[in-house]
C-alpha cells in the first residue's frame, strides 16, 4: 500500500526508489539517480528531454516524523544546487520543517514536499503507471500491497495498456540482457586475441634473438685465445666484447635462457680458456727455446 503512513516508515533507500518511479511515470524529464544512500546533497537529477541539460534536482530526507529540517540541512541543499547549476530544486521530507527553513527555501526557489505531496502525485497518474508501481516497487521493496483492480469490461483498454507496458518492459530486460552476453562475448574474444598478440609478439622477439652470432663471436674468441699465433689475442678481446652486447640484446628480446646461457659462459668459461691459451702458448714456445 502506498500511503501517508506507508511512505512515512520508509527508510532513505526506499524512499528514493519511491520518488524515482513517479518522476520516470510523470515523464518530464529523463531522470538519473545520483543518490549515495545517506540522504546528502542531490538524490535525483532531472535532465531535459532534449537537450540533456539538468534543470532540477531532488533531495529526498526519510526520518521519523518528530524530526524537522533546518535551514542548515537546506543550505547544503543550495549548495548542490550551485554545484549542478540550477535554478530549481524540490526538497522531501517525512518529517517537519522549521519555519526558517520554509522561509529560506522560498527565497531559492525550492519545492517544500511531505509525504502527502507525494501521495498525491502517485494518484494523480494514469492507473496503470499506479499499478505498474504497485506491482514492481511494492514486490522489491516488501512494501504491503492492496488489491490490484479487478478487470472488467469497462477497463478493457486499460488492461490493454498494462499489458502493452509489462510486453516492453520484458523485451527490454531481455535486450539487456542479450547486449550484456554479446559484450562479455567480445571482452573475451579482445582478451584472447591480446594474449594471443602479446604471444606472439614474445615469440617474435625471440627468434630476432642474436643467440647464434653471440655463441660464433664466443667459440670464435675462445679459438683465438688458444692458437700459438703472435697477435691472435688482439682480435680474440673485441669478439669478447663483442659476446656481452649481444647477451645483452637477447634480454632485451626476452630469450631469457641463451642471454642466462651467454653471460654464465662468458664470466667463467672465457677466464680458464684465457689462462689455457696463455698456458700453451708458453709450452710452444719453451719447446721452440729448448729445441
Amino acid at each position: 500500500m502506498i500511503d501517508a503512513e506507508t511512505i512515512g516508515n520508509f527508510d532513505q533507500h526506499t524512499l528514493e526508489n519511491l520518488c524515482l518511479m513517479i518522476l520516470e511515470h510523470q515523464d518530464l524529464y529523463n531522470i538519473e539517480f545520483k543518490s549515495n544512500g545517506q540522504g546528502q546533497t542531490a538524490d535525483l537529477v532531472g535532465r531535459d528531454k532534449g537537450s540533456g541539460e539538468i534543470i532540477e534536482i531532488m533531495q529526498c530526507k526519510a526520518s521519523p516524523q518528530a524530526d524537522k529540517v533546518t535551514t542548515g540541512m537546506l543550505r547544503n541543499f543550495i549548495g548542490a544546487m550551485q554545484i549542478f547549476n540550477v535554478k530549481q530544486g524540490s526538497y522531501l521530507a517525512t518529517g517537519t520543517y522549521t519555519d526558517d527553513a520554509i522561509k529560506l527555501a522560498q527565497q531559492f526557489n525550492i519545492k517544500i514536499l511531505k509525504v502527502n505531496d507525494i501521495v498525491q502525485a502517485f494518484l494523480t497518474l494514469p492507473q496503470v503507471s499506479q499499478d505498474h508501481i504497485r506491482m514492481n516497487f511494492c514486490s522489491i521493496f516488501a512494501v504491503p500491497t492492496t488489491e490490484l483492480p479487478t478487470p472488467t469490461k469497462e477497463s478493457g483498454q486499460e488492461q490493454q495498456e498494462y499489458k502493452s507496458l509489462i510486453d516492453v518492459e520484458n523485451k527490454t530486460e531481455t535486450t539487456q540482457n542479450s547486449l550484456g552476453a554479446t559484450e562479455a562475448g567480445l571482452n573475451k574474444e579482445q582478451s584472447h586475441k591480446k594474449s594471443r598478440y602479446r604471444s606472439n609478439s614474445d615469440r617474435t622477439l625471440r627468434n630476432d634473438s642474436p643467440f647464434v652470432q653471440m655463441y660464433a663471436c664466443l667459440f670464435s674468441g675462445w679459438l683465438l685465445l688458444l692458437l700459438p699465433i703472435p697477435l691472435t689475442t688482439i682480435i680474440a678481446w673485441p669478439l669478447i666484447i663483442a659476446t656481452f652486447i649481444l647477451t645483452i640484446i637477447c634480454f632485451a628480446r626476452n630469450d631469457l635462457k641463451n642471454g642466462l646461457i651467454g653471460l654464465a659462459m662468458n664470466l667463467l668459461g672465457t677466464p680458464v680458456v684465457a689462462l689455457v691459451g696463455v698456458a700453451f702458448v708458453a709450452k710452444v714456445l719453451t719447446s721452440l727455446v729448448y729445441y
